[in-house]
């Protein structure tokens, strides 16, 4: 908190890469997921 005079500028790099990492995961998850679906699609899962 700037206002308190809390606030240092190593917390700050380790939230920005903690939610950097955080943020890849997701979008790992969701790139798998659609690969998945798309291939699954493919070899005609959805027809049944």
């Amino acid at each position: 908190t700037v206002g308190m005079g809390k606030f240092k500028l190593p917390i700050l790099k380790t939230v920005m890469q903690e939610t950097t990492h955080l943020t890849c995961m997701v979008f790992v998850i969701l790139l798998g997921a659609t690969t998945f679906s798309l291939v699954f699609r493919e070899l005609g899962g959805d027809t049944y």
